[in-house]
């Protein structure tokens, strides 16, 4: 336990691990049996729990002995690894928008301004991506436009509904939280590099991206991120159609997995149609 100037003090538990969780008591009989597996597993990623710290007596100093507790921030626990996306989700948005007192007679907030969301992303995007490049101006612009209505000033707050439960797009089948979730892992796991040297724009439609292809004096490519599919990158370039007309083409998107067997690097370096591109 340390003291800081101002007379704070701090514990630091090190091997700390969970042993035993006590369960929240079950749905009442005939409403479990119509749940399916898929819809309790997604149930356990909203439960929300919470560690009580308790030292009992505690001296402080002359002033006698006391009982000292504090609770931890919201946790969740979860059983697998496919867990983790719904349940960091559900945390980084308790964590940043929650009452601090958490009394027992406050409600979670449902929904916030969007200049509030993009602070919270772009902290987290960098916490966990361990990239020195943080989100630009350009890169929230574009995922505001992932959530909010086009064309219209007066936006509505968004909810937690549409950030993290609610699919991006009818033509998809994921939220925007777990699109750009998958993004922060493959930019972790994959593309470090290439984020922090500036060689991925990756926050970029495939229709603006084509137009900057086309724009260019030189040739080049174009490296962004999908939208049709979690965690994976495509390779944007202009090509040459049969009429010898200039075109921008946009190669299937690598998934992490894809990655794993050929990396971007040597992907680019194999492409047939970028070795003219110096």
């Amino acid at each position: 336990m340390t003291m800081d100037e101002r007379g704070h003090m701090a514990a630091k538990f090190n091997n700390s691990k969970l042993t035993r969780i006590a369960h929240r008591k079950p749905p009442p009989k005939g409403a479990a049996a119509d749940m399916k597996c898929s819809a309790s597993a997604q149930a356990a990623t909203d439960q929300k729990y919470a560690l009580l710290f308790h030292i009992s007596p505690f001296q402080l100093g002359n002033l006698g002995k006391f009982d000292v507790w504090t609770l931890s921030l919201p946790l969740m626990v979860t059983v697998h690894g496919s867990q983790d996306c719904d349940a960091q989700g559900a945390i980084i948005w308790h964590r940043a928008f929650a009452s601090v007192s958490r009394s027992p007679g406050t409600t979670d907030i449902t929904a916030v301004a969007w200049k509030d969301l993009a602070h919270v992303l772009r902290h987290k995007f960098t916490l966990f991506t361990g990239a020195r490049r943080p989100l630009s101006d350009s890169d929230l612009n574009y995922l505001s436009e992932k959530l909010l209505l086009p064309n219209v000033p007066d936006q509505k707050p968004i909810t937690f509904h549409r950030f993290a439960k609610q699919n991006l797009r009818d033509d998809v089948s994921f939220s925007f939280w777990e699109w750009f979730f998958s993004i922060m892992q493959l930019i972790k796991q994959k593309l470090l590099k290439f984020w922090d040297e500036g060689w991925l724009v990756g926050f970029i439609s495939k229709q603006d991206a084509s137009q900057s292809m086309m724009l260019s004096s030189h040739p080049t490519f174009l490296l962004r991120f999908s939208d049709t599919q979690t965690g994976a990158v495509s390779i944007g370039f202009v090509c040459e159609d049969d009429d010898g007309q200039k075109v921008p083409f946009h190669l299937a998107p690598f998934s992490i997995k894809d990655l794993d067997q050929l990396s971007l690097a040597q992907r680019i370096a194999s492409c047939p149609q970028l070795k003219e591109i110096k």
